[in-house]
């Protein structure tokens, strides 16, 4: 039996159109929803994956400072360049403890991993914390409030009870200072004042400052080569 091959042909075009059909009605995602998809992702997988380097910094010209996992948790890690060696960063616990005596609040261990931190110099971070930004010695273990007018606080050590505060001014204004601390003793509550007149402080100010590596390095060795204490 023959048959009209002219037959079959609206059926086949019929199919066709069909085809063409469907796939024009399936959804495009838009950019905001990739960028969306994208920051859950790294929310839910991000714990799951183990010695990814992540944050990585340079402390100087040869040290570099990142943040991994591992079956014990996240830590920071400091790795040398030229010897290949890789040592802990700092004890996490016990910069965490020096927070939370300033802050009178309860860092845990997983929200301090979650706070932004940045290379100030060899021996400092940066620590974003509640709308505040904390310079930490990581070597001292002293973390101060930073302050972006003068004078600068420099150094605030909490032990819960009380503080020791350093700070710089000009060296003309230092017996108004003085004075002025005195006069507001009741106010202030100190127990001691010391003061040294035979200080300079030295700053390095320029664009790119914490993303370009061994500019401290540079400033101390200078200093050094001409023998002045620091």
């Amino acid at each position: 039996m023959r048959t009209n091959p002219l037959l079959f042909r609206p059926v086949v075009l019929v199919a066709f159109l069909t085809l063409v059909v469907s796939c024009a009605t399936v959804d495009r995602m838009e950019t905001a929803q990739y960028e969306r998809a994208e920051q859950f992702l790294a929310k839910y997988t991000g714990p799951l994956i183990h010695h990814a380097v992540s944050s990585p910094q340079w402390l100087n010209d040869v040290q570099l400072l990142y943040k991994t996992r591992s079956d014990e948790g996240e830590n920071y890690f400091v790795a040398n360049a030229v010897t290949s060696e890789k040592t802990l960063a700092f004890d996490t616990s016990r910069l965490i403890d020096v927070l939370n005596a300033q802050l009178n609040t309860d860092i845990t261990r997983e929200k301090f991993y979650s706070y932004p931190l940045r290379v100030v110099d060899e021996d400092t971070v940066s620590i974003h914390i509640q709308k505040q930004i904390f310079h930490c010695d990581f070597v001292q273990y002293l973390c101060a409030l930073y302050q972006f007018s003068d004078p600068k606080v420099e150094q605030i050590s909490p032990d819960g009870k009380k503080t020791d505060l350093t700070f710089t001014l000009k060296r003309n204004d230092l017996n108004k200072a003085i004075k002025l601390i005195k006069s507001n003793k009741k106010k202030v509550k100190y127990k001691s004042i010391s003061s040294d007149k035979k200080v300079s402080k030295v700053s390095i100010v320029g664009a790119g400052m914490i993303t370009t590596p061994g500019v401290t390095y540079k400033m101390f060795r200078s200093l050094a080569q001409e023998k002045i204490n620091i």
